[in-house]
């Protein structure tokens, strides 16, 4: 290891765990272990941090003190992850009205967040220094199975110019030195400033480039297309979006790497990771529960389900049953790795990203990027339904002569729908930055 990351790794970083009080590092080691361990011997203590966190919020959120009591539960009711299905869901409507209830009455020292997420409707929440600390050290495990040790130098590829601005500047930026993290802003895709990025990126030479799969794709692309140096990192982590094939293949094709992607939230961050193995995420299962559900029932093995994670580190707010409006698929799998961390299958993306037909289902947006991006039909394209039987189409990058066939493959997959198809130059990403693919406006109906 080179000596700068050695005493990044025993100086600094035990600096800013004694400054910020977060001790990352400490659970880190907690984690690595733990890892390990059977699988039933992780949900032993999944369920006792439940029973935990289930008696402090009873005794000191007043929010549910008064949930628990209008549906007549106690703490000694909720003993195992199945009995959570007895507490109703926490929903971003619920946060924003009962905000102030769902503060602990004992926690002095919290942290204010904010998430504007793809819809741009600011959510507030606040965490303690103990799911701070949490989240670093799930995140520094999941990285590491890329080859990543605390101390290493990481280059971070975003285009959420909010988040570029929140976490450039102030305190954020000393932080991101100290971690030895170089962000790079790539809301502007142009020659010109990935050129920059590019030039920047060799000079830096990071173990590990971080990434949402848009912002990786676009550099993966640039580089492909110019006659430019390409960085060589150990290893690509992906974040933020739903990470479709055509992009893990472009990426991994042109950094000549693995890509590792992983499920998290600004509200809830690190909560699964891909090793090296990427048969699924292992789900950090000492710091959340993730459910999947179909008709408020449990999802089986390989269905699609709503997501529904309960926060087993924050006492500050307390996110039980959190319906945090994405979709996925559940595993019964075990990995090859030997971990026993349990597997989730994948994550599909936001509940809005599903196009719901008469005659074929439901479809997810990944289906309709290999059926067009991955077949090489069109660069980017764009489906936005907005009824049950209707769909305006955007498609990028593909021949007028091509209309007629791409027509014809959409009615064959999309049943009896009608299609409003037009061409366009490009396709803007949300202001969160992220790239949507599908937008749905009808209510999701699994």
């Amino acid at each position: 290891m080179p000596i700068d990351s050695i005493l990044s790794r025993h100086l600094i970083f035990p600096a800013g765990d004694y400054i910020k009080r977060t001790k990352s590092l400490q659970y880190l080691k907690y984690l690595n272990r733990t890892q390990w361990l059977k699988p039933e011997e992780l949900r032993q203590i999944q369920e006792q941090k439940l029973r935990h966190l289930i008696e402090y919020a009873y005794n000191n959120v007043p929010y549910y003190h008064k949930l628990f009591r209008s549906n007549g539960l106690t703490p000694d009711q909720i003993r195992t992850v199945d009995d959570l299905s007895k507490i109703p869901p926490l929903t971003k409507d619920l946060i924003r009205a009962n905000g102030p209830d769902l503060l602990s009455s004992s926690v002095s020292r919290m942290y204010r967040n904010t998430s504007g997420g793809t819809t741009g409707d600011p959510l507030v929440s606040y965490k303690d220094l103990n799911t701070m600390g949490c989240s670093l050290s799930s995140t520094y495990r999941g990285w590491s199975w890329g080859g990543y040790n605390p101390g290493d130098r990481y280059a971070t590829l975003w285009r959420s110019p909010d988040t570029i601005n929140k976490y450039s500047s102030g305190i954020n930026r000393v932080q991101n030195a100290l971690r030895r993290n170089l962000l790079l802003n790539c809301f502007d895709i142009g020659r010109e400033n990935m050129y920059a990025h590019a030039v920047t990126l060799n000079k830096y030479k990071p173990k590990i480039i971080r990434s949402s799969p848009s912002a990786g794709f676009a550099m993966a692309e640039f580089l492909g297309a110019e006659s430019v140096e390409r960085p060589s990192p150990m290893a690509f982590f992906t974040a933020a979006e739903k990470l479709y094939s055509f992009q893990r293949k472009r990426i991994e094709s042109i950094f000549s790497c693995d890509v590792f992607d992983s499920y998290g939230s600004n509200e809830i961050r690190a909560m699964a990771y891909e090793c090296e193995e990427h048969c699924g995420y292992h789900i950090s299962v000492e710091n959340v529960v993730i459910e999947f559900l179909s008709n408020g029932e449990k999802t089986s093995p390989g269905e699609l389900g709503e997501i529904i994670i309960t926060d087993l580190t924050n006492f500050a707010m307390p996110f039980l049953r959190y319906r945090i409006g994405d979709v996925g698929i559940p595993s019964d799998e075990t990995c090859s790795c030997g971990r026993g961390l349990p597997l989730l299958h994948s994550i599909e993306g936001r509940s809005n990203s599903i196009v719901q037909t008469k005659d074929k289902g439901l479809l997810k947006s990944s289906f309709f990027a290999d059926l067009l991006i991955d077949s090489h039909l069109v660069e980017n394209f764009q489906i936005i339904q907005n009824s049950p039987s209707s769909a305006d189409v955007r498609i990028q990058g593909s021949d007028a002569s091509e209309r007629e066939k791409i027509l014809l493959l959409l009615r064959e997959n999309l049943g009896e729908f009608d299609i409003n198809l037009s061409h366009v130059s490009h396709i803007e990403p949300a202001r969160s930055g992220k790239l949507q693919l599908v937008i749905s406006n009808i209510p999701l109906e699994l």
